[in-house]
């Protein structure tokens, strides 16, 4: 090796050395960074030089290249657990709140509600006699539907802020994606023909996808020319440069109340987002809407249950003029049908009206059948019912708009109902407790807050 070759050896080593020494100094720099990912200088030797027939001398050391340490499996898992444990975070915060409007650990809740409330027909079936008790009874029976409507309007308001959060983290997600998109460009910009990495730009980009992660299940897939997919599930959000888009889109429901799903900008496509914070949230949502339904299912099962007793049980009045509080929309159709459009049904059955004079306190009880057995074309509708009432001595009924109207023909006269086994009292809404059907709707009579004396004991 001539003397030149000898000093370039060394150059080249210097050189290579000042390289990986700034390469280490980087790492050093950085270790604050959690984006950053530790890069190692790859060294290999110059290619030799035949000094003499079959002696070769190297020539010193070359940079090949400065290359991340890290492997992309393991990062796609770190994904996933950075993903699952955001989930599982938001999950129990939110179900926290859920918890805390319930209450259910202290006695101000719905169940120490109810055992109140049937505590005291408990107490006034002991002393059906008692005004006092009937009061309490009514009092109770108000407040027992206003916690339910409060209840209801907490749950509505928890799923309208999980709304909004939602709307604030798609808007977050679809940022981030677009950011890595714009990197994906940059990156095959940069690496085009040099045979090397765009290191911070890629860490660049790893830091995003974490941040994404936090927000939705993801995967990163790398394809051939540098090319690379961000999925969802099997749904590619990023494809190289091209960012599909994220947003959250809100109908409208049967209830009036909005419906969020997280979709694809490009084409309105659902995302089916299984982890994350936007993960949990769904979910989340979800239980709230079931945990609605459920309080709207007790809610109803207790109007109509409640009312089928009330309507059958004895004041400590009769009644001299009563109107059904539930629409019927087809006074043609059998009441137990759809186009009927009641929302509590009544069965096939009968009831009992009594009619009292106040005078004499003869009483006289007529046996009303109620015939929906669904056999031969004949089942009782709200005409049929209507004149099977009005044939009753001393009374009269009629119906319109819907609704049916009994009233006594003279004011000597009251009236009452015992036996009914159809519940078609409580389904049209006659002397009843409570009014509504759910959870938003549930309400005390208006009669028995002007009157208590009116409340049945069943």
């Amino acid at each position: 090796m001539s003397l030149i070759g000898a000093l370039n050896a060394g150059k080249s080593a210097l050189a290579v050395s000042q390289a990986a020494i700034q390469t280490t100094g980087n790492n050093i720099a950085n270790v604050g960074n959690a984006d950053y990912t530790r890069q190692n200088a790859r060294i290999t030797a110059g290619k030799d030089q035949q000094f003499r027939p079959g002696i070769f001398l190297g020539t010193g050391i070359n940079l090949e290249g400065v290359q991340r340490s890290i492997d992309e499996a393991l990062e796609g898992r770190l994904r996933g657990s950075i993903s699952d444990n955001e989930a599982a975070s938001t999950l129990e915060q939110w179900l926290g709140r859920v918890e805390s409007v319930f209450n259910e650990l202290t006695d101000q809740d719905l169940s120490t509600q109810l055992s109140t409330f049937f505590n005291s027909w408990s107490n006034l079936a002991n002393k059906p006699q008692d005004v006092g008790l009937r009061q309490v009874v009514v009092q109770n029976g108000a407040s027992l539907a206003s916690w339910i409507n409060d209840l209801r309007g907490q749950l509505g308001e928890l799923k309208a802020d999980v709304d909004n959060r939602m709307t604030a983290l798609t808007a977050n997600a679809d940022q981030v994606a677009g950011k890595i998109a714009k990197l994906n460009s940059e990156i095959v910009l940069n690496e085009a023909g040099s045979g090397g990495e765009a290191n911070g730009l890629r860490d660049q980009r790893d830091g995003l996808l974490k941040e994404l992660s936090q927000l939705m299940d993801v995967q990163a897939k790398v394809q051939g020319n540098n090319g690379y997919s961000v999925y969802v599930g099997s749904e590619p959000l990023v494809i190289n440069g091209d960012n599909r888009g994220v947003a959250l889109r809100q109908d409208t429901n049967a209830d009036g109340e909005l419906a969020s799903t997280v979709v694809f900008k490009a084409n309105d496509g659902e995302i089916r987002v299984a982890g994350g914070q936007l993960g949990a949230l769904d979910d989340a949502r979800g239980k709230i809407d079931s945990f609605i339904d459920q309080l709207d299912a007790l809610a109803g099962s207790l109007v109509f249950e409640l009312n089928k007793l009330h309507s059958s049980g004895q004041g400590l009045e009769g009644l001299n003029n009563v109107t059904s509080t539930n629409v019927v929309d087809d006074a043609t159709a059998a009441l137990n049908d759809d186009k009927s459009g009641l929302d509590f049904k009544p069965a096939n059955g009968s009831f009992v009206v009594h009619v009292k004079s106040k005078t004499s306190g003869l009483t006289t009880s007529t046996l009303v059948e109620v015939d929906l057995d669904g056999l031969n074309a004949d089942d009782t509708t709200l005409n049929e019912l209507t004149t099977a009432l009005d044939d009753i001595a001393d009374i009269s009924a009629t119906s319109a708009g819907g609704t049916l109207n009994i009233k006594t023909d003279s004011n000597d006269v009251e009236i009452s109902f015992s036996q009914d086994s159809s519940g078609v009292l409580a389904s049209l809404g006659i002397g009843t407790f409570f009014n509504g059907t759910d959870a938003r709707t549930i309400s005390l009579n208006q009669t028995l807050k002007e009157s208590p004396r009116c409340s049945r004991s069943p």
